[in-house]
């Protein structure tokens, strides 16, 4: 489970924010209860690693929100032919604008 802290206890104690990096390595910041930022620790200063190992997770989490909007849609049914016209009509509607 991840710490929480709210944003006015960290701005009142900061020093507590720190701390609990220190052994938790991540601590979740809310406001009025909602969740809205997470803070991680950077172990050995390499945060270009963090960095893209956050952009990897969001963009896993995004090719999976796509494929069960897909699978509402039923449009991870589709054929190659049904895919293919679906392009060519709309590269035809480009050109007319």
């Amino acid at each position: 489970m991840l710490r929480m802290m709210t944003i006015r206890d960290f701005r009142n104690t900061p020093n507590k924010l720190w701390r609990s990096l220190r052994t938790d390595k991540a601590v979740v910041l809310s406001v009025n209860g909602t969740p809205k930022a997470l803070i991680l620790d950077v172990e050995n200063g390499d945060l270009e690693a963090v960095v893209t190992l956050v952009r990897q997770i969001r963009a896993k989490e995004a090719l999976m929100r796509l494929r069960a909007q897909a699978a509402e849609s039923g449009a991870d049914q589709l054929s190659d032919a049904d895919i293919d016209a679906e392009i060519t009509s709309a590269r035809r509607a480009r050109r007319r604008r």
